[in-house]
């Protein structure tokens, strides 16, 4: 194949008010770098700036909880204030290599599955196990 053939692969991208600088997209993935009751940590940071530096125009973080209840593992997600931090460093060290970063945002509605089988969210935002 020759280049002339993937001739926007490497040219902006706008997506409502922000610009891409190619088109080569990190999705978001489960990396398993942070676990239970962790925000982010420095280890994701320096994957997705990894990422970043190798060419990536955009990289979507892992999926960020945006409701106590919508997470089935009990990491710190986005509705959390003790995320912010984080999310700010990977902001920071993604930008550092000229791409752009957005979050996939999750809730997994009022029943999930959870470490010890089903869990029903309530609107309280308590889990009941079942």
């Amino acid at each position: 194949m020759a280049a002339h053939e993937f001739k926007h692969l490497f040219s902006p991208l706008k997506i409502g008010n922000i610009i891409v600088p190619n088109r080569i997209v990190l999705p978001a993935h489960w990396t398993c770098f942070f676990f239970q009751d962790e925000p982010p940590n420095e280890r994701l940071t320096h994957y997705l700036a990894a990422r970043a530096k190798g060419g990536a125009g955009l990289i979507i973080t892992p999926q960020n909880t945006v409701w106590p209840s919508s997470t089935h593992y009990g990491y710190v997600g986005t509705h959390d204030d003790k995320a912010m931090p984080a999310y700010k460093m990977i902001s920071q060290a993604v930008h550092e290599h000229g791409a752009k970063v957005i979050a996939q945002l999750t809730h997994f509605g009022p029943i999930l599955r959870g470490w010890f089988g089903w869990v029903t969210a309530t609107r309280s935002g308590e889990c009941r196990a079942s």
